[in-house]
């Protein structure tokens, strides 16, 4: 009994003083942990904002700023395992007219995920941009059987069977 009751001569009560400076120490760690969980939070908003701004440049026409920014991404994602930041990049380079590099943008996204129908579709684009039609048709196919609800890649089907002459198909895209 007397081992049982030994813990207590270890608790010895403490002072108002000590205890209020215990609480002034922890108070930054408590709200360095809170900032930390907020940043944390924000993270994704961030993201998104970035992509916003990048719209509004496109839109804009800032397309230097928005082909340097791109560059700089495209250098940091090349071996992400993302198809979806590929899919983003290229659709925003294809705003910028910058062709070569959407195409490299959706086939990497491809390499990561080869039936991901936001990279035929953007491949699509790419070709109907270069009046590829035989290749419009190809892409954009695969990514209406992959994806049938994308309303974009039936007209780029539709698009590329009128262009090639088949009025039938083109009706039914």
């Amino acid at each position: 009994n007397h081992k049982s009751l030994s813990w207590r001569r270890h608790l010895q009560p403490i002072s108002d003083e000590a205890a209020a400076k215990a609480e002034k120490q922890a108070l930054p760690k408590k709200i360095s942990m809170q900032l930390r969980k907020i940043f944390n939070l924000l993270q994704p908003m961030e993201i998104t904002l970035r992509w916003l701004w990048l719209d509004q440049e496109i839109h804009d026409g800032e397309h230097q700023s928005v082909r340097e920014f791109l560059d700089k991404m495209t250098d940091s994602i090349a071996s992400s395992p993302t198809p979806e930041i590929h899919n983003h990049v290229g659709s925003s380079y294809l705003n910028i007219g910058e062709i070569e590099k959407a195409r490299q943008c959706f086939e990497r996204a491809l390499a990561t995920d080869d039936e991901n129908s936001d990279a035929f579709r953007g491949l699509a684009e790419v070709a109907a941009n270069e009046e590829d039609w035989e290749a419009t048709v190809a892409h954009a196919l695969t990514a209406t059987e992959l994806q049938f609800s994308n309303p974009w890649s039936h007209y780029l089907l539709a698009r590329g069977f009128d262009e090639l002459g088949d009025l039938d198909h083109a009706r039914v895209a």
